[in-house]
């Protein structure tokens, strides 16, 4: 825990032994000067942080140290989860003189995948000795992907919750309109209309209704997605892809129409089984 321009902020501190990037998530930053100024002692921020303080690659960050303020350079933005993204990444030797770190709380081994079980079996070992914790990166991903896959369902269910409510206000609204068009349909009958053009008729109401619905939604619905897409990274302080799928479109639309079709069917049934003589009598 650290303090920085009256932010409480969590600096992360490792040692970076691989001159490859593979550590960040960069939003801003290329890689290998990312690399090269982590070591120099500058630091990397969680773009959430990055956000709030309106600070980027290049900047001066300060940061409250043993020695007073020390302002540090920016080096570049990751995408971080970690306390809320609310993040500096720091190597270990510049937060061992500034913050006076000792200690590890960590550490991160990599194997061929060769030799996964095998070391594995050392490190759980060596776990139970020493009262440590030992997870896997594989049954991490697990974990976050069943969370991911969860809240995605959720998703899911809310649109096909969405599309019942749909099909319901579409039958209660044709049903009413069936209702006003009573002495009207009796009418028409009277005058030779068979029970299959009454069926059309509501059907063709239902159709019309439904394009004019879906057609103007559809495409506000991706405005809409798009500029709340604009807003995560202000908001949020994470970046998030926007990513437009044609086919889902069309298959959500063609659901839609679908249903529109089905919900119609009871109300146009309705309505070619009118009895002419209440029919006429209705008011």
């Amino acid at each position: 825990q650290a303090t920085s321009a009256d932010n409480s902020v969590i600096v992360v501190v490792r040692e970076f032994t691989s001159d490859k990037q593979d550590y960040f998530d960069l939003v801003d930053g290329n890689d290998e000067e990312v690399m090269r100024g982590i070591k120099q002692g500058k630091v990397v921020l969680g773009s959430v942080l990055a956000q709030r303080i309106k600070l980027g690659r290049g900047d001066i960050i300060p940061l409250e140290t043993r020695e007073g303020v020390k302002q540090l350079t920016i080096v570049g933005t990751t995408n971080d989860y970690v306390g809320g993204g609310m993040t500096i990444y720091m190597h270990r030797q510049a937060a061992k003189e500034l913050l006076d770190v000792e200690g590890v709380d960590a550490y991160i081994v990599r194997a061929s995948s060769g030799h996964l079980a095998a070391v594995e079996s050392s490190l759980q070992k060596l776990s139970t000795e020493h009262g440590l914790l030992l997870q896997s990166y594989a049954d991490l991903v697990q974990f976050i992907e069943r969370m991911m896959n969860g809240v995605i369902g959720s998703l899911w269910a809310l649109l096909a919750l969405g599309f019942v409510i749909a099909a319901f206000g579409l039958v209660n609204t044709l049903a009413m309109n069936i209702l006003e068009q009573t002495r009207e349909l009796g009418v028409l009958r009277v005058v030779a209309m068979t029970r299959r053009q009454v069926r059309r008729t509501i059907l063709a109401q239902a159709i019309m209704m439904g394009l004019i619905g879906l057609a103007p939604g559809t495409i506000l619905g991706v405005v809409v997605a798009y500029f709340i897409n604009l807003a995560t990274l202000p908001t949020t302080g994470h970046a998030v892809l926007f990513v437009f799928r044609p086919w889902l479109l069309v298959i959500s639309f063609s659901l839609a129409f679908l249903i529109v079709l089905v919900a119609a069917w009871i109300p146009a049934e309705r309505a070619a089984r009118l009895k002419l003589s209440d029919a006429l009598q209705y008011e």
